[in-house]
């Protein structure tokens, strides 16, 4: 179970039906008793083990994520000082593109961290809207 790659709520619940059907085998010959339950304990504290290493590796991975995103939102924001819109619009696309292959953050701060991007975005785009409208406008005052 701890060599395959899936979801942890899968591997433990196959883990618990795993345990049911040991408790459902019945006596054991007592030659056989104590070297079975050693072995038995063993890997369900490998399988322990494991489920803690995999969880300290999301931990981390999503706190990773949360300092790439908190990357990106800072650099969306430096784009509000940027003088060409088309430029602050162009390098947002490309920031939008990043965001969507980091990954997921910490649950608690999913919300937080989006809204503070999304903010952003919303100016930058209302900004690259008001300057197509500025020029259709430019564009029908010329005969």
């Amino acid at each position: 179970m701890v060599n395959r790659k899936e979801s942890i709520n899968k591997t433990f619940q196959e883990f618990r039906e795993l345990q049911k059907k040991w408790r459902e085998i019945g006596p054991v010959p007592q030659s056989a008793l104590n070297d079975l339950w050693e072995n038995y304990h063993h890997h369900v504290e490998t399988f322990y083990d494991y489920i803690k290493i995999n969880q300290e590796l999301r931990d981390l991975d999503l706190k990773k994520n949360l300092e790439a995103k908190l990357i990106l939102c800072e650099k969306a924001e430096e784009l509000l000082l940027e003088p060409g819109i088309l430029s602050a619009f162009t390098k947002l696309q490309a920031l939008h593109a990043q965001w969507r292959e980091i990954g997921p953050v910490p649950a608690e701060m999913r919300d937080e961290i989006w809204q503070r991007f999304k903010e952003t975005t919303t100016v930058i785009n209302k900004k690259h809207q008001d300057y197509y409208l500025n020029q259709k406008q430019e564009h029908k005052k010329k005969p």
